[in-house]
């Protein structure tokens, strides 16, 4: 039977959902970027025509998701929102997620403006199906297993993880952090229960266990590397820090009393559990590859192929001093909004606070920037937060090990933003820092209820931050992709994309630029016989090319090509016309060499915004 908390608890959830599903369905059809757009449309459709990915054309990702996007082709037609509405699928399956986690820690209202944020700092941001999206929601999904089995110990829900964990590997090759993830939250939990009461005999204080040696120093690598490259002043060391936070949280929790070779057992025989779920989907995927005759082009274009293109895309993080200078501001506006020792007035403090800087970052850029600045060193801050909390296991308020498991999840999914740190990718682990940020409330309120002090102004309630991050995600709707983290920019993106596989809002410049260009390439030869490039994929989808495309986000296979080997890699008989990016924001431009060949042999010309079409 039903209680009235129950009820209640549904209705938030059905509120938050509700709000979460129109703002983001509303946003579905804006946003694009042709590079992103044309690769993960044009990869579904050869995937539909019975092509496979890296053996049949170029594929920048593993290749589960292909296939995903190519059943929606198949059944819905080759429009690019095809792949998003089956992301926004995904989505509403990832939202329950997010409610059973914020549920462990926080009252149903607050859980509910935390489901309703997740959504607003993730597919809101950018709304295209790209696959690291869908690594998140597999990660959120491997943590609620996570939590489950450290409800009930049964080894199932480590198998489900490890298989979300594994999901997500075939889907991109950075799953892999979902999986180290999962690995690491084992390990927190693992140890919780060695701490609790009746679980292994505590022994004398001595030196961390081998295994937790082993694990922390592989791990801390990663954060000593990332500072050692990129340098202490970039905005890679708030990617760091929460590395090394959790990483030093497990290295003291395994120095507690209780941490012996019981908890090795445990911990190797869970991890086996986990690797196990992990290898079902990748087996599988590896085994349709090899059935096919595929497993070589699968390594060259997943592991070397994806080495070779971060190594191409690479761009840095703004230095860290500004971010954390322009971000201060805010960072004590809402701390101070908590002063108020009643609700009423901490809620009255909070929604001016809000206001101000609403107001503020509509009309300046460094006002737009401090909000956004000011989340990433707030996730920073959650994560860290959560593992100076969990440095010891053998607390009455640790929640079994679940926040450090969360804080883990989080910092490693954050490593989506290396090498390529577009302002964007903060959204692929922004849901994850909320949650992280709940969990940091919740063991921190329960720490100082304990210990009978009292509560500091931001632990009376989390209202301030939340009124502050409501904000910054509702202003993602008033910009786009492209203005993210550089100021409140209002983007036109009113115009549809003609065509079958049109549908996407652009703006005007873009919808006249493919627009004119589908009309050259009907004149000249049609959408089979000319050749695109560098990230030009969406102009062979929205032509209607039927022929798979080897190459179909640069010009030519090889990007370092020269004039004498375009002979080999260019049918100049078959291909009559060629579009060249003169202008592209990943891939390198064709040199002059290739130019200059390439308008010997199509000596007609128009240029059309920043591709120069060429025809003979």
């Amino acid at each position: 039977m039903r209680t009235t908390g129950d009820r209640a608890a549904a209705g938030w959830a059905a509120t938050a959902c509700g709000i979460a599903v129109v703002t983001v369905a509303t946003k579905l059809p804006h946003d694009w970027v042709p590079f992103d757009e044309g690769t993960i449309a044009l990869s579904a459709r050869m995937v539909a025509a019975g092509y496979l990915p890296h053996r049949d054309f170029a594929y920048p990702y593993t290749g589960a998701l292909a296939w995903w996007n190519a059943a929606g082709v198949r059944a819905f037609g080759p429009s690019m929102l095809v792949p998003r509405w089956q992301l926004f699928a995904l989505f509403l399956a990832w939202l329950p997620a997010v409610w059973s986690l914020t549920r462990r820690f926080a009252p149903p209202a607050l859980a509910a403006a935390s489901m309703a944020l997740a959504a607003w700092w993730s597919v809101l941001v950018y709304p295209a199906a790209m696959p690291t999206t869908v690594v998140l929601f597999l990660t959120t999904w491997s943590l609620v297993a996570l939590a489950r089995w450290a409800d009930d110990e049964r080894p199932r829900w480590l198998v489900l993880a490890g298989v979300c964990a594994g999901t997500a590997i075939t889907v991109k090759q950075t799953g892999l952090y979902t999986l180290v993830g999962a690995g690491l939250g084992v390990l927190a939990i693992a140890q919780a229960r060695a701490a609790e009461p009746g679980g292994e005999a505590p022994g004398a204080r001595g030196p961390i266990d081998a295994v937790v040696t082993a694990l922390l120093g592989a791990g801390m690598l990663v954060p000593a590397v990332i500072v050692w490259r990129r340098g202490v002043l970039g905005g890679e060391l708030l990617l760091a820090l929460p590395l090394m936070g959790v990483m030093g949280a497990l290295g003291a929790r395994g120095r507690t009393p209780g941490a012996g070779r019981a908890l090795r057992r445990t911990v190797v025989a869970s991890w086996g559990a986990l690797l196990a779920g992990a290898a079902v989907p990748v087996v599988a995927l590896v085994a349709w590859f090899a059935a096919n005759g595929a497993l070589g082009a699968l390594y060259d274009g997943a592991v070397v192929g994806g080495e070779r293109t971060a190594a191409t895309i690479a761009r840095a993080m703004p230095p860290v001093l500004p971010m954390i200078a322009l971000a201060m501001p805010v960072a004590a506006a809402v701390w101070m909004a908590g002063w108020p020792r009643t609700a009423p007035r901490r809620m009255a403090a909070a929604t001016v606070g809000a206001l101000v800087i609403c107001v503020a970052a509509m009309e300046y850029v460094p006002a737009y920037r401090a909000v956004w600045y000011a989340a990433q060193v707030m996730a920073c801050a959650a994560v860290c937060g959560v593992a100076w909390q969990s440095r010891r296991a053998a607390v009455p308020y640790g929640h079994r090990g679940v926040p450090l498991a969360i804080a883990c999840a989080t910092a490693l999914l954050g490593l989506n933003a290396l090498p390529y740190a577009a302002p964007n990718y903060f959204a692929y682990a922004a849901p994850l820092a909320v949650l992280s940020g709940i969990a940091w409330w919740s063991v921190a309120r329960d720490g100082v209820a304990a210990a009978g002090r009292p509560a500091s102004p931001w632990l009376r309630s989390p209202l301030p931050v939340l009124l502050f991050l409501a904000f910054g995600g509702w202003f993602h709707r008033i910009g786009s992709v492209h203005t993210v983290g550089d100021g409140s920019i209002w983007w036109d993106d009113a115009h549809r994309l003609v065509g079958p596989a049109g549908g996407v809002r652009v703006t005007a410049a873009d919808s006249a630029t493919y627009a004119r260009l589908r009309e050259l390439v009907a004149a000249h030869g049609g959408p089979d016989a000319f050749a695109a490039g560098p990230e030009l994929s969406a102009l062979y989808l929205l032509s209607g090319t039927t022929r798979v495309v080897r190459q179909p986000f640069l010009l030519v296979p090889d990007a370092h090509a020269d004039s004498t080997a375009m002979a080999q890699l260019l049918d100049t008989t078959a291909t009559r016309a060629v579009a060249i990016n003169l202008a592209p924001t990943f891939l390198p431009v064709p040199g002059p060499g290739v130019r200059a060949w390439l308008a010997a042999r199509y000596p007609f010309a128009e240029r059309v915004g920043d591709i120069d079409f060429r025809w003979r």
